[in-house]
């Protein structure tokens, strides 16, 4: 992949911060190296950490557009029933 075809590191800049050369899955951050050369890893919590507030205005946006959960993973996904009872019983613990 070209410098000119190779997508941007969308601000990551430092040096050694990733791997190289990219590849198809993108590039990896090292934090531990980035961590032992003074680099603060707690940078990274607010792209990879999970808020409450973040998960509620997803399931709120979810059930704006398509009604609810199961709505948005047949009309958003467009997901069939038995694909959708299939995911059910790998994914959901019975109560």
């Amino acid at each position: 992949m070209s410098a000119a075809t190779r997508p941007a590191t969308a601000g990551v800049s430092a040096p050694g911060c990733c791997t190289a050369p990219p590849t198809s899955a993108g590039w990896r951050v090292r934090t531990p190296s980035r961590s032992r050369r003074g680099g603060d890893p707690e940078l990274l919590r607010p792209l990879v950490g999970v808020r409450p507030a973040y998960l509620d205005a997803a399931r709120a946006e979810v059930d704006r557009r398509f009604g609810s959960l199961e709505g948005y993973f047949a009309d958003g996904l467009g997901l069939d029933p038995a694909t959708r009872a299939a995911l059910r019983a790998l994914l959901v613990k019975p109560a």
